[in-house]
Protein backbone atom coordinates (compact mmCIF):
# COMPACT_ATOMS: atom_id res chain seq x y z
CA UNK A 1 0.00 0.00 0.00
CA UNK A 2 1.49 3.54 -0.94
CA UNK A 3 0.05 7.15 0.22
CA UNK A 4 0.16 9.69 -2.87
CA UNK A 5 -0.93 12.90 -3.26
CA UNK A 6 -4.35 13.40 -5.57
CA UNK A 7 -4.06 12.25 -9.23
CA UNK A 8 -6.99 13.53 -10.99
CA UNK A 9 -6.95 10.28 -12.89
CA UNK A 10 -8.51 8.72 -9.42
CA UNK A 11 -11.29 11.07 -9.41
CA UNK A 12 -14.23 8.65 -10.28
CA UNK A 13 -12.73 6.09 -8.34
CA UNK A 14 -13.52 8.69 -5.07
CA UNK A 15 -16.69 8.91 -6.34
CA UNK A 16 -17.89 5.41 -6.36
CA UNK A 17 -16.10 5.01 -3.18
CA UNK A 18 -19.13 8.19 -2.11
CA UNK A 19 -21.51 6.86 -4.15
CA UNK A 20 -21.15 3.17 -2.38
CA UNK A 21 -20.72 4.75 1.57
CA UNK A 22 -23.22 7.56 1.33
CA UNK A 23 -25.80 7.78 -1.66
CA UNK A 24 -26.02 10.09 -4.56
CA UNK A 25 -25.76 13.76 -3.89
CA UNK A 26 -22.75 14.63 -1.66
CA UNK A 27 -19.93 17.53 -2.66
CA UNK A 28 -16.99 15.17 -3.39
CA UNK A 29 -17.88 16.91 -7.32
CA UNK A 30 -17.23 20.32 -5.72
CA UNK A 31 -14.28 19.90 -3.68
CA UNK A 32 -12.57 17.66 -6.45
CA UNK A 33 -13.18 20.58 -8.99
CA UNK A 34 -11.63 23.38 -6.65
CA UNK A 35 -8.42 21.43 -5.86
CA UNK A 36 -6.06 24.50 -5.05
CA UNK A 37 -8.28 24.96 -1.52
CA UNK A 38 -7.98 20.81 -0.46
CA UNK A 39 -5.24 18.64 1.02
CA UNK A 40 -5.89 15.63 -0.81
CA UNK A 41 -3.89 12.09 -0.12
CA UNK A 42 -4.95 8.74 -1.36
CA UNK A 43 -4.06 5.25 -0.21
CA UNK A 44 -3.16 2.84 -3.46
CA UNK A 45 -2.58 -1.10 -3.73
CA UNK A 46 -1.65 -1.91 -6.95
CA UNK A 47 -2.83 1.26 -8.83
CA UNK A 48 -6.28 0.64 -7.65
CA UNK A 49 -7.99 3.26 -5.04
CA UNK A 50 -8.41 2.01 -1.16
CA UNK A 51 -8.37 5.29 0.37
CA UNK A 52 -8.82 8.90 0.23
CA UNK A 53 -8.72 11.84 2.69
CA UNK A 54 -9.20 15.45 2.19
CA UNK A 55 -8.74 18.56 4.40
CA UNK A 56 -8.72 22.54 3.80
CA UNK A 57 -7.77 25.55 6.46
CA UNK A 58 -10.22 27.47 8.10
CA UNK A 59 -9.00 30.49 9.41
CA UNK A 60 -6.46 28.48 12.36
CA UNK A 61 -7.66 25.35 12.14
CA UNK A 62 -7.75 22.11 9.52
CA UNK A 63 -10.92 21.08 8.91
CA UNK A 64 -11.45 17.30 7.57
CA UNK A 65 -13.69 17.11 4.68
CA UNK A 66 -13.64 13.52 4.16
CA UNK A 67 -12.12 10.03 4.89
CA UNK A 68 -13.50 7.51 2.99
CA UNK A 69 -12.14 3.67 2.75
CA UNK A 70 -13.13 1.02 1.01
CA UNK A 71 -14.98 -1.57 3.26
CA UNK A 72 -12.52 -4.33 2.16
CA UNK A 73 -9.73 -2.63 3.43
CA UNK A 74 -10.97 -0.72 6.51
CA UNK A 75 -9.36 -2.36 9.83
CA UNK A 76 -6.13 -2.67 7.92
CA UNK A 77 -4.69 1.07 9.19
CA UNK A 78 -4.98 2.88 6.08
CA UNK A 79 -7.03 5.74 8.04
CA UNK A 80 -4.33 5.97 10.53
CA UNK A 81 -1.48 6.37 7.79
CA UNK A 82 -3.95 9.24 6.11
CA UNK A 83 -4.56 11.03 9.33
CA UNK A 84 -1.17 11.39 10.02
CA UNK A 85 -0.28 13.03 6.49
CA UNK A 86 -3.27 15.58 7.53
CA UNK A 87 -2.04 16.05 11.33
CA UNK A 88 1.58 16.65 9.96
CA UNK A 89 -0.49 19.16 7.34
CA UNK A 90 -2.26 21.13 9.60
CA UNK A 91 0.89 21.21 12.00
CA UNK A 92 3.20 22.46 9.27
CA UNK A 93 0.28 25.34 8.53
CA UNK A 94 0.73 26.48 12.14
CA UNK A 95 -3.08 25.33 12.86
CA UNK A 96 -4.23 25.06 16.91
CA UNK A 97 -6.65 22.31 15.89
CA UNK A 98 -8.18 20.04 13.98
CA UNK A 99 -12.05 19.87 13.09
CA UNK A 100 -13.88 16.91 11.26
CA UNK A 101 -17.76 16.08 11.46
CA UNK A 102 -18.41 11.92 11.69
CA UNK A 103 -21.80 10.95 10.70
CA UNK A 104 -23.80 8.86 13.59
CA UNK A 105 -25.61 6.18 12.24
CA UNK A 106 -28.47 5.43 15.36
CA UNK A 107 -25.87 6.17 17.78
CA UNK A 108 -22.85 4.45 16.02
CA UNK A 109 -20.48 6.51 14.89
CA UNK A 110 -18.38 5.71 11.79
CA UNK A 111 -15.07 6.94 12.60
CA UNK A 112 -14.84 7.27 16.58
CA UNK A 113 -12.40 4.95 16.82
CA UNK A 114 -9.82 6.65 14.79
CA UNK A 115 -10.76 9.92 15.82
CA UNK A 116 -10.20 9.02 19.68
CA UNK A 117 -6.87 7.08 18.52
CA UNK A 118 -5.49 10.17 17.91
CA UNK A 119 -7.24 12.57 20.54
CA UNK A 120 -10.00 14.09 18.58
CA UNK A 121 -12.86 14.94 21.47
CA UNK A 122 -16.54 14.33 20.58
CA UNK A 123 -17.49 18.46 20.70
CA UNK A 124 -21.18 18.29 20.15
CA UNK A 125 -24.09 15.81 18.44
CA UNK A 126 -26.78 17.31 16.17
CA UNK A 127 -29.54 15.02 15.78
CA UNK A 128 -31.11 14.27 12.14
CA UNK A 129 -28.26 16.97 10.60
CA UNK A 130 -28.41 15.67 7.02
CA UNK A 131 -32.16 15.01 6.53
CA UNK A 132 -32.58 18.66 7.61
CA UNK A 133 -29.49 19.92 5.52
CA UNK A 134 -30.28 17.37 2.30
CA UNK A 135 -34.21 16.82 2.75
CA UNK A 136 -34.02 15.26 -0.52
CA UNK A 137 -31.46 12.86 -0.12
CA UNK A 138 -31.59 8.79 0.20
CA UNK A 139 -29.08 8.10 2.78
CA UNK A 140 -27.24 4.62 1.95
CA UNK A 141 -25.93 4.77 5.98
CA UNK A 142 -29.74 4.66 7.42
CA UNK A 143 -31.69 3.20 4.23
CA UNK A 144 -34.30 6.73 4.74
CA UNK A 145 -35.23 9.83 2.88
CA UNK A 146 -35.03 11.94 4.52
CA UNK A 147 -32.17 10.91 6.20
CA UNK A 148 -32.50 10.52 9.51
CA UNK A 149 -28.43 10.29 10.42
CA UNK A 150 -26.91 12.73 13.19
CA UNK A 151 -23.40 14.69 12.58
CA UNK A 152 -20.98 14.60 15.44
CA UNK A 153 -18.79 17.21 15.79
CA UNK A 154 -15.04 16.91 16.88
CA UNK A 155 -12.07 18.40 17.36
CA UNK A 156 -8.31 18.39 18.32
CA UNK A 157 -6.27 20.60 20.10
CA UNK A 158 -2.68 21.00 18.36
Amino acid sequence: MEIIDYDKKYKDAIDEIQKAQWGEGSDTDELLDNLENYFIKIAIENEELIGVIAAHLENESCFIDFILIKPKWQKHGIGTKLMTYVIDFAKENNCKSIDCEAINVYGKINSKKLLENFGFVQMREHKNYWGKKCPDFYCTECNSKPCVCSMDEYKKIL
